[in-house]
């Protein structure tokens, strides 16, 4: 069963990498990128569920008492293999990396033990609504339906109104139009249709028309809703429709766990308090500092990475000195 994972992770990567919807350390990815990569969405909050996951990769002996320190020094040359199925080198990789590549691309339903409860549960329902046609259709044509107690009950009072209100009307009439009227009120027998869910198959048909109703919920809302996009504008990320080709930064695919990321507009009102609170980037020469990892690197800038701001750093270009030029400002960090 892993192998059929094991496809639709591929599967699913190859789609977003052909519609360029993965970041830029997916679409070119190096084992250091994916290291930093998978580090900043750890520490960003986006990886809790995939904790156990991720220990079991990058530290299984429980060397680290914290996973973020492993991950941050684990060795680089590790992660080859999982390049080389990202870029098709490898035809046969090991679990542990394909379980890594869904966590990278954010591959739902993981880890795969929930993707495997989704398939057996798809599964049964596919097994539900063959055994409801096949029910259905061996029922003979002229298969007579049995009526309730309720119907039986309610027909034997509707019966015996009658031959009470019958009786009374023929001590009053003569016999001749008694005769009369017992051949124009001659009943006429009809055959009452009811479905085949009626009786022993209710159930099923409840428990396919529940199944039926989940699965097309699931559609509408993760098949049929549009994809939605944002680029970066001034200080923040902005959604925009995936379509628009009139923006100046790229549009890239919405990641609704970045919204607090926002670019700081007032660094001297930095303190000391806010050290390794605050994310921050230099580049020529330019400083800026972020609320948040985000992505783990520069909104416009994909190639250089973000890091934390510590309180040499603050001292050094926040507060009084966020205007400031340093004497190594010629040399970007």
């Amino acid at each position: 069963m892993f192998n059929l994972f094991k496809e639709e992770v591929i599967s699913y990567y190859e789609d977003r990498r052909s519609q360029g919807k993965l970041s830029v350390e997916l679409e070119n990815p190096s084992p250091a990128k994916l290291r930093s990569y998978i580090l900043a969405r750890y520490l960003r909050g986006d990886l809790q569920s995939d904790s156990d996951t991720l220990a079991e990769i990058f530290n299984p002996n429980r060397r680290h008492a914290e996973l973020e320190t492993a991950i941050e020094k684990f060795e680089t040359d590790k992660l080859k293999a999982l390049q080389y199925l990202m870029i098709g080198k490898t035809s046969e990789p090991k679990e542990i990396f394909v379980k890594l590549l869904a966590i990278a691309i954010d591959f739902q339903p993981r880890p795969f033990q929930k993707w495997r409860e989704a398939y057996e549960a798809k599964k049964t329902l596919g097994n539900l609504q063959v055994d409801a046609h096949e029910t259905a259709d061996k029922r003979p044509e002229n298969e007579p339906i049995n009526p309730t107690a309720e119907e039986i009950e309610h027909d034997e009072i509707i019966y015996e109104q009658k031959e009470t209100t019958t009786a009374v009307e023929k001590q009053t009439e003569s016999p001749v139009e008694q005769e009369n009227k017992t051949i124009k009120k001659q009943p006429i027998k009809t055959k009452i249709f009811r479905p085949f869910f009626v009786g022993k198959n209710r159930f099923i048909f409840r428990s396919v028309a529940f199944m039926l109703l989940i699965t097309g919920t699931f559609t509408t809302i993760y098949l049929l809703t549009p994809k939605q996009c944002m680029c970066w504008i001034e200080d923040r990320y902005i959604a925009v429709d995936c379509s628009d080709k009139s923006q100046t930064t790229p549009v890239i695919a919405l990641n609704e766990n970045i919204e607090n990321f926002k670019k700081i507009m007032r660094p001297d009102t930095l303190t000391e308090a806010y050290a390794n609170r605050v994310w921050y980037s230099k580049i020529n020469h330019e400083v800026e500092f972020f609320t948040t990892a985000g992505s783990g690197f520069h909104p416009l800038t994909k190639n250089r990475s973000l890091k934390v701001a510590t309180s040499h750093i603050l001292e050094k270009y926040a507060g009084s000195n966020a205007n400031a030029i340093q004497p190594d400002d010629f040399v970007d960090n």
